[in-house]
């Protein structure tokens, strides 16, 4: 599995990238309306739960938590190469074992729970994935050119 997740960050940095390209196809007359700043905030929104989930798996410092922050596109993508980074140093160090690993923390809401290193790696990619549809909406609605970030889809470009 864990070639498998490295492949899937693989993914991610492919996709991130993708969806910056979109934000910025958005003509600027149209970054004004307020679907624009949900989209970029959603990005966002994409990159800190990354950081939340790898910092609750001991990958990183903690820092401040903001849902849903007011960053630009350039922003996002600074934030996202650091984060990336993080997931790297993380799952090279991680033994296939350690997937299974379980890991107790504090939900936003202040709930407790446990699961495991491997499911929860796997929810930070799909998480991403759910909201990089709700951009390709708002970018398309704006009149700007969707992200193609299906996971199919990097396959294809990596053959």
């Amino acid at each position: 599995m864990l070639p498998h997740h490295q492949t899937l960050l693989a993914y991610e940095r492919h996709a991130t990238a993708q969806v910056a390209d979109a934000l910025t196809s958005v003509p600027p007359e149209a970054r004004v309306r307020p679907e624009y700043a949900k989209a970029l905030s959603i990005f966002a929104h994409t990159q800190q739960a990354a950081y939340l989930w790898l910092a609750r798996l001991g990958g990183i410092q903690p820092r401040p938590f903001n849902m849903f922050p007011d960053w630009t596109v350039e922003q996002t993508v600074a934030d996202a190469a650091a984060v990336h980074e993080g997931w790297q140093r993380f799952l090279d160090a991680l033994s296939t074992g350690d997937l299974t690993r379980a890991v107790e923390y504090t939900s936003t809401e202040g709930a407790r729970y446990r699961g495991t290193v491997g499911d929860i790696v796997t929810h930070v990619f799909n998480h991403a994935s759910y909201h990089r549809g709700q951009i390709a909406m708002l970018v398309t609605a704006l009149g700007g050119t969707r992200a193609v970030t299906d996971y199919i889809a990097f396959t294809r470009l990596r053959v």
